[in-house]
Parts: structure tokens; C-alpha cells; sequence
């Protein structure tokens, strides 16, 4: 390959000279052998700039619209870069026009963060770190799929294709900071082989040579390094940042730093290094993020733009409450001839879409790649409002980024949401629902949460028609209320059970008891030895009368699980685990057939999930599950017996939700979503199948979930759109109906949803 013209090298000077080449002028009007570079220049706001290996014919192709820009990918053909801004990925459609480099329209290739883009090969994914995962989006955009998934606590960066797309460097770094380089199999998605673990602070940039050859450039400390991939010998090439090679793997570009090594140019320049002959040439002044092509930007030679699309129209069947599916015929790259490039869809609310609302209106992501001219298309836009009325257009555009008028505008509805919330009241910690025999909801929480320097006091609340009677338990200590638990009785009576913690009120401290008739409350102390009611759990017995499970202790230090009953004269209370660690974060009651309690628990000490029966005569208790990937959780616990009277226990465990049920031989255990904290509530259905409300953290969306006797099925109940969703607790009507409350960890409310 033939150098530039007009290229100075400029030789490796002694530490504290200063030689520089010019700043580049003017250069020629056609691509310049050696292909393109793109960069990043910082200023007022960032952009992204193209020009050729010598510096020359600089094109500014993008301006951010925020300040940030992340680092660039190209696409194979040289005629896209994508890149990260503010977390999301981007494309830009690129070409020569009258010699100078320009830039199309960007387009949004996914809602959801992925940054440190790197195009693959054969040009049809671009690979990205989004969140903690590895994960690639196609080329048009759309849904990111997730490659790999690193063990808890460690984090992904600066991902990287082989020069074939068949394996993938990247940096993965452990919980003690040490980072390591590992080579995972693009198809398999195994990890084949670690490099140089703990040997280098934070490697960067990583880039995988051209043309077969199996080494890695990287940076670390502000100085690059070579990695040879097959025997993991590493060689220090030069003080800087951000390598990138050139195509014929005989130069990097790369951001240089004047560290008092043998490198003597101003810090903060973009430098190409000739490798073979060791010379060093300014190319830019200030940038970062280099990035070299592998074949020249094609000019704007075609101008006719494909014909705009004319029959695009809603296929109604396919709408659902979050998408709506078009169906149009393809068009052509020049009018209606050959195979257009890519395709733009977009869509406002109500029916305002035109030619002076396009801009600003809302792009989708994952368009279709064009088919052949006269060729059916269909796409379905996710993502929507449900009972919303959006329209819809979309725009064609060839290899050159030549794009067509807007075609047809068509409207549609979403279906209705499923759900429909409503606001109780302030508060909301410690939330519990049951029903009453007529189906309606009854309520125990505390209020407030926050801020934690005032009162506690516990709330009561029931539907009455539409409305919501709320009311305060009447108990007078400084703070009562936490670790509430409620029941209700076949006359629609309140039974709550509370941990009192001080003093002055109706009872003493330790686990209470609050009831309400006709007549009024009556408040009484169950066990007042402090602190228990920690963690307690409350249900009736066909008599009506109240059995509670508890912890008593807020440590793992001289601790117990309790059991209390009401006789009808007197509360009897005994210790079923005396374990130290035994209900500590949760514990959950039910009555079998005959009356006879079954109890599930948390033992801290041995990081177990425990259940414990009572046989008439003694209480036998079990394991069910000790979580090997972490430890059991306070974010939840819920105990349900079905019609066989086996047990069937919902819990949290690492953050992750799951669900236990015994067989009659076994406790059969399945991971019902992970990484979700949790926040629980189960319930059985009549034919035993549980039913999940629970909170996911990552995205705050309060979940439902439940077993359709093949497989789980999700949806949200509320997503982000308000804020937190914690204490979810739920509920099935005699009719089947689905009711879920919950409260909103931003707003601290206490709300309310059923499932039409």
C-alpha cells in the first residue's frame, strides 16, 4: 500500500524536544490510500470527524445534541459509523460529496443504554456492553441480545470482533478490581482462554488486528500494548491512549501522551505510527476514540432517491396493548427499481404525523432490511401506551442515504391496558392484603416510611364500593406498626398483627394484636418480650381465631421462630426453631384441612430457606432450599398450602425470585426471574398454580408473573413511568380476578391495581 500524499513522518525525537508536523490543510478530492479515520473532537459540544490517514480533507459528520459522544464503530463498507451518546447507540449514514466527506441523518438504534460499539465483519450486528452484559444489536437496531452474562459482581468493557467475527475480546474485571482480557466464541459464546489477569489497571480500547493476525492492541496507564491472543505475551509499543489499526496492520492511529518516554509529541494529539519504520505523524491537533476503515467512503454518486411507499397499512389483528404491526410493499434503491438500503419508521401520538412533524416525531427500532422491489414488508413497532392512538409513516433510503418523500400516513389504536392502578393513600412499608369473603381488599401497613426520625404508626384500610376507609390503629406508643401482617374473618373483621416498639400506648412493646368489630379495637400484647414480632405472619383458623408466626430479635444473636395461637382465653406461644439465625428476614403461616399450622422461614445462620409442620403431637422441620449463588433475602416470603394441602412456598434468594412446591416426595424448585430484588407477594390459583407480583429493579417495573402449567408468563403492572414499586402483595377474587397492592418506593403511596 502506497502512502498518502503529502505525509511528513516525523521521527521518534529525544525527551523535551518538540517536533510536530503542521497542522494539516486543504488535502486531495479522492479517497486517499490507507482509507479514512474518524474521531472524536471535544468542545462545546462534541462531534465526529472523518479525514484521511494524512490529516487531510477533515469533514465534520455529526454534532452531538448533548455533550457527550462515546466511541466509534464503522461499518464494513464504510458506510455507517455507529456511536454511543449519552449511553444510547446511533448510527450515521456517511459519503463524499464534491470531495468532502458529509453525514446523513442519525438514526437510533436502541432504547436501551449499549455503549463501546465495535461492527462486526460481515457488517449484519454491532456489538456492545450494555449494563453489565456483552450483548449485540442488529445493524437496522431493535431488541439487544444478550451474549454473555459475567458472574456476579463483575463487570464488561471494551468489546472487540476478531478480523473473521469469530471471537470476541473483552475486559472483564472481578469485585477486587482485577481485570483480565478473555476471548469468548462468537457461536458457542464459551469462554476459550484469560489473559493477562491482574497485570494491567484498567485495559481499554481494546482492538483486534486486521487480516488474520492474532493480536490485541490496547491501553492502560495512558501507554499502548500489544497482546499476542495465542500465547499472551504482551509488548509495551508506546506512551497513549485509544490504538486502533490500520488495515494493513502496519500503523496504529492512536491519542498521544507525553509521559517522559521517547515519545516527545504535544499530548493530546491523534499520531499515526508507522510500525515498520518506527516514524510517528501528527494527524490532528486534540481528539479521541480513533478509528480506522477498512475501505474507502463511497461518494454520493447516486442521486435518484427510491420511490416513497404508497400503500402502507395496519394489520389489525396483530395489534396488541404495547404494538401495532404495518405491512406495506417494498419500493426499490432508484425509484422502483433493485433493493433499497434501510428503512426509517416513525410515529407521534393522535394523528399528527406529516412532512413538518417528521424530526421531531419518534423513531422505531429494528426496521426490516429492504426486500427486493414489489416485495411484501411487515413490521411491529413495540414499546407503545396501551388504549393509545398513534400514526405512522415511514421513509426509504438507498446505499448513499438518498431518502424518499413520506409515504401514506395510517393510524391505529393500542389495545386498552389490562391493569388499572389507583392511589390509596401515604405510606405503604410492611403491606399486606387479603380478601374477604365478598372478594373485596383489606389492607395492614405502616406510615410512614420515611423520613425514619418520625412516628411509626400502623394503618388499617378497606375498599367500600369505590372508595377507600383508611384509618389508623389506635394504639398510642411512640412507634408501632412495622412488620405488619393481616387477616380477615368470615364477618369481614380485621385481625392485624404488629411489632409495638415503645411505650406509653394500650400494650407493651413486643408482637400485637389489634382486632376490630362492631364494638370497636381491642389491642393487646401477644408476647412482650422485646423485641418480638419481627417478621410475623397471621391467619385464622376456621373458628376464627388467630394463629401468628414470628421472629423474636433483630439479630442473629440469641434468636428464635416463634408460634402463637388464641385459644379463646388465652394467647399459647412456644419456640418451633430455636435457632439463633431461625426467622430472621421472614416467616410465613398457613393451616392445613385439620387446622394444623405450617410455617415457612428464613435461617440466616445457614443461609437456608426452612419449613416447619406441626403433626399434632411435635413439629417437624426441613430445608428446602440453601441458595448456592447467594443468600436468602427479607424481600418477601410467602407460604400457601393448595387443595392437597402440600406447600407451596414463593421467596427471595441473591435478588432473584423463586418458587418452591413439594410433590409428595421432593421439593421441586424453579427460578422465576432473575435479578428482580424482589419485594414479593404469591398466591394459588384453584388448579395450584402460583400467580407473582414483585418488583424488578434494573428496569422499576412492578411485575406479574404467573405459572399458565407449561411455562411462566410476565407482564408489568406499572413500569418506570412513577418510580419504585415495593411491599407487592396479591390477591385472587372467588371470581379468578388478579388484585396486586403495592407501594411506589418514590412517591411513598400506597396503590392499588386489579387485572380486568
Amino acid at each position: 500500500m502506497v502512502p498518502c500524499p503529502g505525509v511528513l513522518p516525523v521521527p521518534l525525537a529525544a525527551p523535551g524536544s518538540s517536533v510536530l508536523s503542521p497542522e494539516p490543510g486543504p488535502g486531495p478530492t479522492a479517497p486517499c490510500p490507507g482509507n479514512e479515520i474518524a474521531y472524536v473532537e471535544q468542545g462545546g459540544f462534541s462531534s465526529i470527524v472523518v479525514m484521511y490517514p494524512n490529516g487531510t480533507n477533515k469533514g465534520t459528520v455529526y454534532t452531538t445534541k448533548t455533550w457527550r459522544l462515546g466511541p466509534l464503530a464503522w461499518s464494513p463498507d464504510s458506510r455507517s459509523i455507529a456511536f454511543a451518546e449519552s449511553g444510547h447507540l446511533w448510527r450515521i449514514g456517511l459519503g463524499l460529496l464534491d470531495g468532502r466527506f458529509v453525514g446523513m441523518e442519525p438514526m437510533l438504534l436502541t432504547e436501551t443504554p449499549l455503549e463501546r460499539p465495535s461492527w462486526s465483519p460481515l457488517g449484519h450486528e454491532i456489538l456492545g456492553v450494555a449494563g453489565r452484559f456483552l450483548g449485540v444489536v442488529f445493524r437496522t437496531g431493535g431488541t439487544i441480545q444478550t451474549l454473555y452474562t459475567p458472574p456476579t459482581g463483575h463487570a464488561v468493557d471494551w468489546p472487540t470482533y476478531n478480523w473473521a467475527g469469530t471471537q470476541i475480546a473483552f475486559v472483564e474485571t472481578d469485585p477486587t478490581g482485577a481485570s483480565s482480557i478473555k476471548i469468548m466464541d462468537r457461536d458457542t459464546r464459551v469462554v476459550l482462554r484469560t489473559l493477562v489477569r491482574g497485570l494491567f489497571n484498567s485495559p481499554e480500547f481494546l482492538d483486534w488486528a486486521r487480516m488474520g493476525q492474532q493480536t490485541l492492541a490496547f491501553s492502560s496507564d495512558a501507554k499502548v500494548y500489544f497482546l499476542d491472543v495465542d500465547t499472551g505475551a504482551v509488548t509495551l509499543v508506546v506512551a497513549g491512549r485509544w490504538p486502533n489499526w490500520a488495515p494493513d496492520n502496519a500503523k496504529l492511529v492512536h491519542y498521544a501522551r507525553n509521559s517522559g518516554e521517547s515519545l516527545s509529541i504535544q499530548s493530546g494529539s491523534l499520531v499515526v505510527r508507522d510500525l515498520v519504520n518506527g516514524t510517528t505523524t501528527v494527524v490532528a491537533r486534540s481528539g479521541i476514540y480513533p478509528e480506522w476503515n477498512l475501505v474507502a467512503v463511497p461518494p454520493l454518486a447516486d442521486t435518484q432517491p427510491p420511490d416513497p411507499v404508497s400503500d402502507l397499512a395496519v394489520d389489525g389483528a396483530n395489534t396488541t396493548r404495547a404494538s401495532v404491526t404495518l405491512t406495506w410493499t417494498a419500493t426499490g434503491d432508484d425509484g422502483r427499481n433493485g433493493t433499497a438500503f434501510l428503512y426509517d419508521v416513525r410515529y407521534v401520538r393522535d394523528a399528527g404525523l406529516s412532512e413538518a412533524t417528521w424530526e421531531s416525531a419518534r423513531q422505531a427500532l429494528g426496521e426490516p432490511a429492504p426486500l427486493p422491489s414489489g416485495s411484501p414488508e411487515s413490521f411491529t413497532i413495540i414499546g407503545l401506551l396501551p388504549g393509545t392512538m398513534y400514526s405512522f409513516g415511514v421513509k426509504v433510503a438507498d446505499e448513499v442515504f438518498n431518502w424518499s418523500g413520506l409515504s401514506n400516513v395510517v393510524t391505529a389504536t393500542t389495545l386498552p391496558w389490562p391493569w388499572m392502578p389507583e392511589v390509596i393513600g401515604f405510606g405503604g412499608a410492611w403491606a399486606q392484603m387479603v380478601l374477604d369473603a365478598a372478594g373485596n381488599p383489606h389492607l395492614a401497613y405502616n406510615v410512614p416510611y420515611v423520613p425514619y426520625n418520625e412516628d411509626w404508626y400502623a394503618v388499617y384500610t378497606h375498599r367500600v364500593g369505590s372508595n377507600w376507609s383508611v384509618e389508623t390503629i389506635p394504639d398510642t406508643a411512640h412507634v408501632y406498626g412495622r412488620f405488619t401482617a393481616i387477616a380477615v374473618d368470615a364477618q369481614g373483621n380485621p385481625h392485624i398483627t404488629y411489632l409495638n416498639e415503645g411505650s406509653g400506648g394500650p400494650a407493651p412493646s413486643g408482637l400485637t394484636y389489634a382486632t376490630k368489630s362492631d364494638s370497636g379495637w381491642r389491642i393487646e400484647t401477644v408476647d412482650p418480650q422485646m423485641p418480638s414480632g419481627t417478621w410475623n405472619s397471621i391467619v385464622l383458623d376456621k373458628d376464627g381465631r388467630p394463629h401468628v408466626s414470628y421472629r423474636q430479635g433483630w439479630t442473629n444473636a440469641a434468636g428464635a421462630m416463634k408460634y402463637a395461637r388464641w385459644t379463646g382465653s388465652a394467647w399459647e406461644i412456644e419456640v418451633v426453631d430455636p435457632a439463633d439465625g431461625a426467622g430472621l428476614e421472614g416467616t410465613s403461616i398457613a393451616l392445613d384441612s385439620q387446622g394444623r399450622p405450617h410455617i415457612a422461614y428464613f435461617d440466616t445462620d445457614l443461609n437456608a430457606l426452612r419449613y416447619a409442620r406441626w403433626t399434632g403431637t411435635t413439629w417437624v422441620l426441613t430445608t428446602v432450599d440453601i441458595p448456592s449463588n447467594g443468600s436468602v433475602s427479607s424481600r418477601k416470603l410467602t407460604l400457601r398450602l393448595d387443595q392437597s394441602d402440600r406447600p407451596h412456598i414463593g421467596y427471595c434468594a441473591n435478588g432473584d425470585v423463586w418458587y418452591a412446591a413439594w410433590t409428595g416426595l421432593t421439593w421441586k424448585k424453579q427460578l422465576v426471574d432473575p435479578e428482580s430484588d424482589c419485594e414479593l407477594g404469591m398466591v394459588l390459583d384453584a388448579a395450584g398454580n402460583p400467580h407473582f407480583s414483585y418488583w424488578v429493579w434494573w428496569s422499576d417495573d412492578l411485575t406479574y408473573a404467573h405459572w399458565t402449567g407449561t411455562e411462566w408468563a410476565y407482564e408489568d403492572i406499572e413500569g418506570e413511568t412513577i418510580g419504585s414499586w415495593w411491599e407487592s402483595t396479591i390477591a385472587l377474587t372467588p371470581g379468578g380476578e388478579v388484585v396486586v397492592a403495592y407501594m411506589d418506593g418514590d412517591l411513598w403511596q400506597m396503590r392499588f391495581a386489579r387485572r380486568e
